[in-house]
């Protein structure tokens, strides 16, 4: 049974238009454009973006923890969206619009900054959005169409920003191009993030905050008990490595490997996503057809197959077409670096709802063994918070679904 109405899905899920937008630009080209537009040294560039990505693995738990502990009339996760979406808007727009000097070190220090900055308030959207999104039902099934109308909406906004250097090549100046096409991106993603406000939180889902630092920390501990859920840790970070990978070199290898110009590589993008759009209500039937795990390894399976292909590309457009149009099939079932996947994130969801369900038994509330079975740790009565996610401290007593009040 549906729990949540149509079109608070639609208005919270279109919310992600706005940062997978950034995402695509600043993804797929901000190297590309230091490097190569504002000339900024490779080694430069690539430092300010490895600090930068540090800089988000240590402020994701962070924020989540803050959004645990958040108490509003307005809820715990509205508060953050609603704050951040102006200032990534304007940090999206500074980003992209560097000083016009030739000194390495000003222009780095330019990078470094901006990015962090528009790091930070890209967290504040996603992680409270994405523990928002898991709390708008406890069914199963109805979690995997929240994520896929998510991912969707956000391969929408990834088109739009993948177009950023086709866009840009219409100008005389590419620094103007780029400076103008992301300011248009920005008005537009601003208003949108914060359609994210008309999904309401559910009243169950402001109780039993945690109450400190030890709560935050043995929520992680009580996630890495679970063999599923380190399971699938392991298994994202492989695939994040490699997309991450594939992210970073992409677009040089188009330009000085495949011989595309820089207009050309702002058309596909669109193509990738695209397809990965068209493939989307596939991977969804499936996965609730023959199961979430099952789907996973399928796809798993298919992309490595697509992936390996990649060696034997040759300078030919249809060859190269045909190749982002098989990728983004594969795409579409879960290489999103946007917490919204379809498929996988999904599967977070659901594993650590499992895990919320087992430790708050009242036959295991005394102690309860980790899988390794090697070593018992105390778990207290008061509900223990994921961080994060978290999907809201579950009470004694078994779940049960019933219609969600909405406040």
């Amino acid at each position: 049974m549906a729990q949540v109405p149509l079109a608070r899905k639609l208005a919270f899920t279109a919310s992600g238009f706005g940062y997978s937008a950034w995402l695509a630009a600043s993804g797929a080209y901000l190297m590309y454009f230091y490097t190569d537009v504002a000339l900024l040294g490779i080694g430069l560039a690539g430092l300010a973006s490895g600090v930068g990505r540090i800089y988000d693995a240590l402020n994701s738990p962070l924020v989540g923890y803050l959004s645990d502990k958040t108490h509003t009339r307005w809820g715990r996760r509205r508060p953050w969206i609603a704050a951040a979406a102006v200032p990534f808007s304007l940090s999206f727009v500074l980003l992209f619009r560097p000083p016009a000097t030739a000194n390495q070190y000003v222009l780095f220090a330019y990078l470094l900054v901006t990015s962090l900055a528009l790091d930070t308030f890209v967290t504040m959207l996603q992680v409270p959005s994405f523990a928002l999104s898991a709390e708008l039902s406890s069914d199963y099934q109805e979690r995997t169409q929240i994520f896929a109308l998510g991912t969707f909406f956000s391969n929408v906004g990834q088109i739009c920003g993948g177009f950023l250097p086709f866009l840009a090549a219409r100008f005389a100046d590419a620094r103007t191009g780029y400076a103008w096409v992301t300011l248009l991106l920005a008005v537009a993603a601003a208003p949108v993030t914060l359609l994210a406000l008309l999904a309401p939180e559910r009243p169950a889902a402001l109780r039993g905050a945690p109450a400190g630092v030890n709560d935050f920390w043995r929520g992680y501990w009580t996630c890495l008990c679970n063999r599923a859920y380190r399971i699938l840790l392991v298994t994202f970070l492989v695939m994040n490595l490699g997309a991450g990978i594939g992210q970073a070199t992409a677009v040089y290898a188009l330009v000085y490997w495949l011989g595309f110009a820089q207009g050309e590589i702002g058309l596909l993008m669109p193509v990738y996503l695209g397809a990965s759009c068209l493939a989307l209500p596939f991977w969804t039937w499936l996965s609730g057809w023959m199961g979430k795990d099952v789907v996973l390894k399928r796809v798993l399976f298919y992309e490595s197959l697509v992936l390996f292909a990649a060696y034997f590309l040759v300078p030919s457009r249809p060859a190269v077409y045909a190749f982002m149009v098989a990728t983004g099939c594969g795409f579409a079932g879960f290489v999103r670096p946007d917490p919204r996947h379809a498929i996988r994130a999904s599967m977070v969801g659901s594993t650590l709802g499992r895990t919320l369900r087992l430790i708050s038994r009242p036959s295991l509330s005394r102690s309860a063994s980790c899988v390794s079975r090697s070593r018992k740790f105390p778990i207290s009565r008061k509900p223990v918070c994921l961080p994060m996610w978290e999907m809201s401290c579950v009470q004694s007593g078994p779940t049960k679904r019933s219609p969600i009040k909405w406040t």
